[in-house]
């Protein structure tokens, strides 16, 4: 986009608030809401471009793109406010970004409560409001969401949505890669991991069952499986001669058993750097997904999906390719086709995961899980 005429500049307003009245110099007042562009005057503008929360001009990084000269670097503030699956995917995006582009001092604004796992990252700073002056800014708040609307944009990873955005109108842009996923996490919750798991004699070539991480819980109750099912998944895995690890931080949602562990209260980034130590993983369509993408050594998955399908949602996983990342899908088990969360036909009830039980999946998740452990030991050597 760009200005209507040389009188008036486009504004978007990026600040927590959904909207907020600004007085002109001429004292009339202006109402921005929060990811909407308007025009203002351009006097006006370039009082806002110093303002923390105000993205003034074009936000396209082609924009900033065609005035970097060589030697010259650019300090650049990306904005995502949620959540914390779609920021480990956006670090993979800025990965590769800096990778492409190394003159390039990118800056994430996000939730203080996803701080923790991006706190050692070289990919990019974690800004705080009002910390400094930025050459250029980006608000990638609602770009991913169009993969629930069922159309063009459904049809498409996260991820490749993310880096499009960024890279929309810069020629011959370069693809995402698989090493890009890797986050360097902090060495206390590595230390920590490798403590829990060296305690309790889990340690590779110590252990003498395989060791699954289980997710417990989703993003919310459309990502959730009912919790006595879970549990009896869970039970009929250890039956079947797997150690489980719970991926859960809510105390109230984990229990003690013989071959089930569990870490609850640790902060994320110390669940992530555990995932490294897991065989595979059992995972629906959230958090602990990308978990199994950003270890050191890509975990392998074994994913329930309903609404959504495995070519928008596992097919950039590191070793997908190999083999190492595969789907049950739950919607198929009803004859319901991935609806990509409309939920039109269930009423809003994602009846294709909510009707799961254990009893039911219990030797399609056991051979799928032998499956990619197997794949696991291909890819790495143990």
């Amino acid at each position: 986009m760009v200005p209507v005429n040389e009188s008036v500049t486009q504004v978007k307003f990026c600040g927590p608030e959904g909207e907020v009245d600004v007085p002109t110099p001429e004292g009339r007042m202006i109402v921005f809401r929060r990811g909407e562009t308007i025009f203002v005057p351009t006097d006006f503008a370039k009082c806002l471009e110093q303002k923390h929360n105000f993205i003034v001009g074009d936000q396209r990084l082609c924009v900033l793109l065609k005035t970097l000269r060589k030697g010259s670097r650019k300090k650049v503030l990306i904005w995502r406010s949620y959540a914390l699956g779609d920021l480990l995917m956006l670090h993979t995006v800025l990965r590769r970004l800096r990778n492409c582009y190394p003159q390039l001092d990118l800056y994430l604004m996000t939730s203080e409560a996803y701080h923790d796992p991006f706190t050692d990252t070289p990919v990019f700073t974690l800004a705080r409001p009002g910390d400094r002056h930025y050459d250029h800014k980006i608000l990638l708040d609602g770009v991913v969401e169009v993969d629930h609307t069922g159309h063009n944009g459904a049809r498409v990873h996260r991820a490749e949505i993310f880096w499009r955005a960024l890279m929309d109108g810069v020629p011959n842009a370069p693809q995402l890669m698989p090493e890009d996923w890797y986050l360097q996490l902090p060495k206390e919750s590595r230390d920590k991991a490798n403590k829990y798991i060296t305690a309790r004699g889990l340690a590779r070539g110590v252990r003498e069952r395989p060791l699954i991480g289980f997710q417990v819980k989703g993003s919310g109750p459309k990502k959730t499986f009912p919790f006595d099912e879970v549990r009896k998944f869970v039970s009929l895995l250890v039956e079947r001669g797997f150690d489980v690890f719970l991926i859960e931080r809510d105390r109230g949602c984990v229990w003690n058993g013989d071959h089930v562990f569990s870490m609850p209260d640790a902060p994320t980034s110390q669940m992530i750097a555990l995932c490294n130590y897991l065989d595979a993983m059992v995972v629906m369509d959230s958090g602990p997904l990308w978990f199994s993408h950003v270890t050191e050594r890509a975990v392998p998955i074994v994913c329930f999906l309903g609404p959504t399908r495995p070519t928008e949602r596992i097919n950039y996983h590191p070793i997908w390719n190999e083999g190492g990342a595969v789907a049950i899908r739950c919607n198929e088990r009803i004859g319901c086709p991935s609806c990509f969360e409309k939920e039109e036909r269930c009423g809003d009830t994602t009846a294709c995961l909510q009707q799961v039980r254990a009893e039911d999946y219990i030797q399609e998740l056991e051979t799928k899980l032998r499956d990619v452990i197997t794949v696991g030991k291909r890819v790495y050597g143990s």
